[in-house]
This record gives structure tokens, sequence and C-alpha cells, in this order.
């Protein structure tokens, strides 16, 4: 793996360590929509599959059909979760 790989896996467990940490101490008690948590869920698939070379392990046909298609999905599917989250908990809306 290249350094950015590696930069990216950081980056990833940040966030979700950000994630559980924002979850547990909230002074409010106010637990994330469980709309949100499966949007932050999916970008972090997908974020994992990208970094770990799995759409290049497939073939280039298949895996240009799927990953332009599934990001965008994926990237919708969190502008939606940030923006109804963010009457609840906007810590974790900025997260998602």
């Amino acid at each position: 793996m290249h350094l950015t790989a590696y930069i990216g896996i950081v980056i990833l467990i940040l966030a979700i360590g950000m994630m559980v940490f924002i979850s547990r101490s909230s002074k409010e008690n106010n637990r994330p929509h469980l709309f949100s948590l499966v949007a932050f869920g999916l970008i972090v698939l997908h974020w994992a599959l990208y970094l770990f070379n799995f759409y290049a392990t497939i073939p280039e046909s298949i895996a240009n059909i799927i990953f332009l298609p599934a990001w965008i999905l994926v990237s919708v599917v969190g502008f939606v979760a940030a923006y109804k989250e963010f009457g609840n908990n906007r810590t974790f809306s900025v997260i998602n």
C-alpha cells in the first residue's frame, strides 16, 4: 500500500473514533438517528473498499459500472443524513 492509503486509514480510524466519542459524551444525550449511522457506515464501507483496492481486483468494465453510481448514491445519502441530523446533533452531522 502507498502512503495515501495509510493516511486514509488513519483518517478513517479517527472519524470512527470521533463518532463513538461524540455519541457517548453528549451532554444532552442526543443520540444520532439510525439513518445517520447507516449513512456513515455506507461511507466508511465504500471508502474502505476503495482504499484496499477492491475495485482494482474486479474487471475494469464492472468496476466502472459499480464505483461511480455507488459513490454518488453514498454521497447523496450522506448529505441527506447530515441535513436531517443537523437539528438533532450538529457535531455528528459535521462528521457525517
